[in-house]
């Protein structure tokens, strides 16, 4: 009966080893993936890609609520060195309050963001570094380029960041070893989901790096939580036997109280970039209609 006791203990013993040196070694797996993925994405020179951030932001005080929203998409391709870029994209930003249209304002609370609709945005193409042309429908109807600056409605826009700026991958490097690793056939999925109060100044670097905001600027002592979920999904090449970005997804909670005041707010953020043909895009050509002044 000892013996078998002592076979039981050391099989036992055995099993608890084994899950430990596992645990150890996927989470070693987890951060050189996460190094891989921002070391491949910092040093890329082309992809296509989709991004898309939105925020909702709920303010309860002097008797009402109130939501902001803001969204921007933005579909494409682009090289980063020389920068050439062509996308559509489309942004919105609103407010609505609960006692101007209750129905509505429901409906606003139980949206996740915005929805995206490319067919009100405009074409952009930039030939080089802080040179825009923006392609619009006029007033013949009539599809039309022009440089940005000539149209009156129309706004300059920087290239997209795409999650690729330092702010970001800065991020992605400060929580490395605490990613957990998964994979199938085709991709490697690498999660980080926690409390981040303590870690203000990188959140607000990351945060202002897309939105204009002073949520993280205001009296800090008012800041109750903020929780962060991340997802980086790198595709498997088997030329090269590598892996590359796929996905990068973020979603920013952020709790405020002003007990002196007596207003609450709720902050979600999402960050949503694809990538595609990484370090492929060979050539952007010039749209037809584009005239270079």
């Amino acid at each position: 009966m000892k013996n078998i006791r002592k076979v039981i203990l050391t099989f036992r013993t055995l099993i608890l080893v084994l899950n430990l040196s596992a645990c150890h070694s996927s989470s070693n797996n987890a951060k050189k993936d996460v190094d891989t993925f921002i070391t491949e994405l910092r040093d890329a020179k082309s992809t296509e890609y989709v991004s898309q951030v939105y925020r909702k932001y709920l303010y309860t005080g002097d008797g009402k609520r109130t939501i902001l929203t803001e969204m921007e998409t933005r579909q494409g391709m682009i090289q980063f060195e020389p920068q050439v870029f062509l996308e559509v994209s489309n942004s919105n930003k609103g407010m609505r309050d609960d006692f101007q249209a209750p129905a509505l304002f429901e409906e606003e609370l139980i949206t996740i963001g915005t929805p995206y609709r490319l067919d009100h945005g405009g074409s952009i193409y930039s030939p080089s570094k802080g040179v825009t042309y923006t392609g619009y429908v006029n007033k013949e109807k009539q599809f039309e380029w022009r440089k940005t600056e000539d149209w009156t409605y129309a706004t300059e826009v920087e290239a997209p960041k795409l999650g690729r700026n330092e702010e970001f991958l800065k991020l992605y490097e400060t929580y490395s070893d605490k990613f957990t690793r998964s994979e199938d056939n085709q991709f490697v999925y690498l999660e980080f989901n926690g409390d981040v109060k303590d870690n203000l100044d990188l959140i607000e670097a990351f945060h202002s790096s897309v939105f204009e905001s002073i949520m993280f600027a205001e009296p800090r002592d008012i800041i109750t939580a903020v929780d962060i979920q991340i997802k980086l999904v790198m595709e498997k090449v088997k030329e090269g036997n590598k892996l590359i970005p796929s996905e990068a997804k973020i979603i920013l909670t952020t709790s405020l109280e002003n007990k002196d005041e007596k207003w609450t707010a709720k902050s979600e953020d999402h960050f949503e970039y694809y990538y595609r043909n990484l370090n492929n895009v060979e050539e952007i050509k010039k749209p037809e209609g584009v005239t270079l002044k």
